[in-house]
């Protein structure tokens, strides 16, 4: 069984119903992780669709790139912030805890490094 069995103390209130522990923690989770691959997904579609749509030069063909680029950063990051949180409830579930909190917390970091340290246009203005 891959799953820690929980013991609460006396006094304390936790989901004893596996069933119901699963829909309230795991269903917010999968719901964020569904919505950021549809947006990924709709993004990525529109991103493409002006790219063919039109014939534009090759600058902007490679900004077109870099964007998804970013994008598929950003998603990825996001993403897997999320699986982490989602394996905290297996047996190394201090381990998921850990990598999850250090993805978490640096999300902002990663943001910031992915779209103002690396962008050109930023680093010069």
């Amino acid at each position: 069984n891959l799953l820690v069995k929980r013991t609460v103390p006396d006094g304390y209130c936790f989901i004893s119903n596996v069933t119901v522990f699963f829909a309230a923690f795991l269903g917010p989770i999968l719901l964020i992780l569904a919505f950021n691959a549809v947006m990924f997904i709709v993004v990525i579609a529109v991103i493409i669709k002006h790219t063919v749509k039109r014939s534009i030069d090759q600058k902007k063909k490679t900004d077109s790139i870099q964007l998804m680029l970013n994008i598929t950063s950003v998603f990825v990051l996001f993403g897997l912030t999320w699986i982490f949180g989602a394996l905290t409830i297996m047996k190394a579930a201090p381990t998921f805890q850990i990598v999850f909190t250090i993805l978490n917390s640096f999300q902002g970091f990663l943001i910031f490094i992915f779209f103002c340290v690396l962008k050109k246009e930023i680093r010069s203005s």
